[in-house]
């Protein structure tokens, strides 16, 4: 898994800021609210997609600031969206 790109500097993917915390959060909203249109999932979605394309990130093995954070992310998600990418990126991380 490759380090961010440098454009990507500004960006947050820590759990307790930034998408990796978002990503659990959307997929309780899913589960506990419900959503007819998906958008929670969807929002997670986008999330993953913004954590995957950051890369590993290197300030630890941490749930807050470190791997941990980013592969509880990536498995709280391949239980809402059944996508296999979403495990390839979990497995990764772990």
């Amino acid at each position: 898994m490759p380090g961010p790109p440098a454009r990507y500097c500004c960006r947050l993917v820590q759990w307790c800021h930034g998408a990796a915390g978002f990503i659990p959060t959307m997929v309780k909203a899913h589960e506990v609210l419900g959503s007819s249109t998906g958008s929670y999932l969807a929002a997670a979605s986008r999330a993953a997609d913004t954590l995957w394309e950051r890369g590993l990130l290197r300030k630890g093995v941490g749930l807050c600031h470190g791997i941990a954070g980013n592969g509880y992310a990536f498995l709280s998600l391949v239980g809402g969206c059944r996508c296999r990418c979403r495990r390839t990126a979990a497995l990764t991380s772990a």
